[in-house]
């Protein structure tokens, strides 16, 4: 009996000590399995791993004569560092944890699309003030609350299909978002997903059948007329929308084939409306307009007395 105990206590202690980080080159790791997750250095803090300006996680780990492949970026990982300004995660990477980039101040840009994660976490950027740029890899299928809130600095977001469920407030309070890209895949866009963008100028959603937004506060706060944000929707679907809850709130627009990619600059919307280098331009009486009713003239607002 004293054995067993004996053999159960070290067992014990090799798995404690296993699972303490350790700190391997710039970063702090938890090793188990043959399997390295990158943790944080203080949790939640401005000293979580201040001096560092640029982070590119590693394939593998070497720790104690043993390889680790790095699969994993914890909860909380890098969440509260003021000093990273970019991160680029490898293929290896398959799970990105809850707020693990958090209230990053000085976080840019993150290359993701080389990692196979599946899912964006509860607040993963939330708070990322100057991110720029973040292109999500395929492989997402679901993005969780507030993942990206607060990013004041997004302008473009381009949401890849494949992913299914948009989260609760996920993009709130992003300012600066100007256009977003919904896939054919999305199903469920969470309550208040987009409130507060205020710059929002369009939206492009490639699913033929409107998803149903019950709620009907998705949208609240970007604009005080959603008519003067742009809805780009497939062809022969214009008239689904128009019906839809919610999206029956902007200027609605068919893509033509080739709109994503540049081919062509001009999308089909109601009779005597059409979509020129992303402006509404409304035509009546040989005259045309822009959405707040200012007279247009080769695509240019047209001065008028001085205004």
């Amino acid at each position: 009996m004293k054995k067993l105990i004996i053999v159960w206590m070290a067992l014990c202690g090799a798995m404690a000590l296993q699972a303490e980080p350790v700190l391997i080159g710039d970063l702090y790791y938890e090793l188990a399995n043959g399997q390295a997750t990158v943790t944080y250095a203080h949790k939640l803090s401005a000293d979580n791993y201040a001096g560092l300006t640029r982070v590119d996680v590693p394939l593998q780990v070497e720790y104690d004569n043993k390889s680790y492949g790095v699969t994993a970026i914890g909860d909380h990982a890098f969440a509260g560092n003021t000093t990273i300004r970019l991160i680029a995660l490898t293929q290896n990477i398959i799970s990105v944890g809850q707020y693990a980039f958090y209230n990053c101040k000085a976080l840019e840009e993150i290359y993701l699309t080389a990692a196979k994660i599946t899912s964006i976490g509860e607040y993963t950027f939330g708070n990322c003030e100057v991110m720029t740029y973040c292109e999500l890899p395929k492989s997402v299928t679901a993005i969780g609350d507030y993942a990206f809130y607060g990013c004041k600095a997004l302008v473009n977001v381009t949401i890849p299909e494949g992913v299914a469920s948009l989260g609760e407030r996920a993009f709130r309070f992003c300012t600066g978002l100007e256009n977003v890209s919904l896939p054919a895949s999305l199903v469920t866009i969470g309550e208040l997903a987009f409130y507060g963008c205020t710059s929002l100028k369009s939206i492009t959603n490639h699913r033929t059948t409107p998803q149903n937004i019950s709620t009907g506060n998705v949208f609240d706060g970007c604009n005080d007329d959603l008519k003067n944000i742009l809805l780009y929707v497939p062809q022969g679907s214009r008239n689904a929308y128009e019906v839809a809850n919610e999206w029956k709130k902007f200027t609605i627009a068919e893509m033509e084939e080739g709109l994503e990619k540049g081919e062509r600059r001009e999308a089909k919307g109601e009779s005597g409306k059409m979509i020129r280098d992303g402006r509404l331009v409304i035509e009546k009486n040989g005259e045309k307009y822009d959405v707040q009713g200012r007279r247009m003239e080769n695509g240019k607002l047209k001065m008028e007395n001085g205004k």
